[in-house]
């Protein structure tokens, strides 16, 4: 399920969809360090509060989004998309 957050436009309602669901049961992960322009940092925070989840899930998915959607890594990697 992906986070909505409903607005008013026109007089009605309409749901807006993020790219990346709320965090739910997610294994264990091991740490690593990365520096992000302070700007970035500030976005991904608010992006975060937005869908209730923490950073490092948000990065994660992010991350994760990107593996899965370019066809050139899968080539190289010899997969296809996944449902």
């Amino acid at each position: 399920m992906r986070a909505t957050a409903s607005t008013k436009a026109g007089g009605g309602r309409r749901r807006l969809k993020s790219a990346i669901a709320p965090k739910k049961n997610v294994p264990p992960s091991l740490p690593i360090s990365v520096r992000f322009p302070s700007d970035l940092l500030e976005e991904l925070g608010r992006y975060a509060d937005f869908l209730t989840s923490d950073r490092s899930y948000v990065i994660v998915e992010c991350v994760r989004q990107v593996l899965t959607k370019d066809r050139a890594w899968r080539r190289a990697k010899g997969q296809t998309r996944r449902p």
